[in-house]
């Protein structure tokens, strides 16, 4: 009987050391889930060993939910082991394998985006909110390989965002002043233009960003962007001032205070900035519309002094 109960508690002191130094183990480096005599646990186990095995171009979050539930629902029905003691201590082994299992398969799905062309809005959408969660896990293991590679998401995104904000704030650049003596902000163009050029010649600053062709579709497009608001904000300012000859005593009154202000506004505009195509099809077209305009004022100067 003594010896019976001397084994017994070996088994015991055996059984709580297992779990003691699986527990510690860090998690990218942790003991592959076994087999046991529980099929519960055999369940999970064989859930977590196929996350492993789903591919990298489909993100398996949902299978990993389920995989959580189960290992939550046993555990409050104390399916997971016999004793209170055992069954809470496989819930954190298998919680712990689960997690260690999907950050990595997460982070390959991830990179599998980052090193196509198409980076799909969803797909970046669920992979900013999800990394963030598994970052923020008490069961990841801080500067472990897996977190540094959550860091290296992060840069990826930071940049990602610098670049989409610069492309958003050119493709809303507007310029409504009408005054005669307002002029485009062309030393803001040439800043941005410069900027969006640094920024295709250095590879986007990343090795991942510079493979996404919408990044580069965008920063390309800023020149046309651009050179589109200089021709609205000239188009505007000829509406806002057509008609306004009828306010004035002669025609080189006119002249002299409107017309020719707007005429070497449009004639300044220089496709040396802006390098696009197109280029003197617009620019003729404003001029044309503000040459009619000057036509308007002389007939209507020589009409009233006939």
């Amino acid at each position: 009987m003594k010896a019976l109960k001397i084994s017994l508690a070996l088994i015991v002191i055996a059984t709580i050391a297992f779990f003691v130094i699986r527990s510690i183990v860090p998690i990218d480096n942790a003991i592959e889930p076994q087999a046991s005599k529980n099929s519960f646990v055999d369940t999970i186990v064989n859930g977590i060993n196929s996350i492993k095995l789903k591919p990298d171009s489909s993100f398996c979050k949902d299978y990993y939910d389920v995989l959580a539930y189960s290992i939550d629902d046993f555990h409050k029905s104390g399916r997971l082991g016999k004793s209170t003691l055992d069954n809470d201590q496989w819930k954190e082994n298998l919680s712990k394998q689960l997690y260690a299992a999907y950050a990595a398969k997460f982070i390959d799905q991830a990179f599998y985006i980052f090193n196509s062309s198409n980076w799909a809005i969803n797909d970046l959408n669920f992979i900013r909110s999800e990394y963030k969660k598994l970052q923020n896990s008490p069961m990841l293991e801080r500067d472990s390989p897996i977190d540094k590679r959550f860091y290296e998401i992060e840069a990826i995104f930071n940049k990602y965002d610098e670049i989409t904000n610069f492309i958003s704030s050119c493709n809303i650049f507007t310029y409504t002043e009408t005054a005669l003596d307002s002029q485009f902000p062309l030393e803001n163009v040439r800043v941005k233009i410069f900027n969006a050029i640094s920024h295709r010649n250095n590879h986007l600053g990343n090795n991942y960003l510079n493979k996404c062709t919408r990044l580069h579709d965008g920063l390309f497009e800023i020149n046309q962007v651009l050179f589109n608001a200089h021709c609205a904000y000239l188009d505007k300012k000829i509406n806002y001032w057509s008609g306004t000859y009828r306010d004035y005593a002669s025609q080189r009154l006119y002249n002299d205070n409107v017309w020719r202000f707007l005429n070497v506004e449009i004639d300044s505009l220089d496709n040396t900035i802006y390098n696009v195509s197109g280029f003197s099809d617009r620019h003729d077209s404003l001029k044309h519309k503000w040459e009619t305009e000057g036509t308007y004022a002389y007939d209507f100067f020589n009409s009233n002094h006939k």
